[in-house]
């Protein structure tokens, strides 16, 4: 899974975990956040839907940004948004776009 860390409805953190349940736990004591959503990806596409998403919400909590070829709103089509406790969350997906259209205004050329 591709996993977001939220903080006051904006997303700090972007990362993957096969194993999402441990990994965030681990990010309890390290990083600061009040929500998480996730997408479940095919293992073959975890590292462009992670870069991807890091690359488009420039998330604080990630040191490094890496670009993708696959635009987010491709990506945000392709996938369904969850919470560790619901099957689905349309709220994931209004505070990503939110975040991205906000960076996409900020820097339009290092979206294409």
């Amino acid at each position: 899974a591709v996993y977001f860390l939220v903080r006051n409805r904006s997303v700090v953190y972007v990362g993957q975990s096969q194993a999402l349940g441990a990994r965030i736990a681990q990010h309890h004591s390290s990083k600061d956040f009040d929500r998480v959503f996730y997408v479940e990806v095919p293992r073959s596409e975890l590292d462009d839907v992670e870069r991807t998403f890091i690359h488009a919400l420039n998330p604080i909590l990630n040191t490094h940004k890496r670009l993708s070829p696959k635009s987010p709103q491709e990506i945000l089509l392709a996938y369904d948004f969850k919470s560790p406790n619901s099957k689905s969350d349309n709220l994931a997906q209004d505070i990503i776009l939110t975040q991205i259209k906000a960076s996409v205004k900020k820097d339009p050329v290092s979206q294409e």
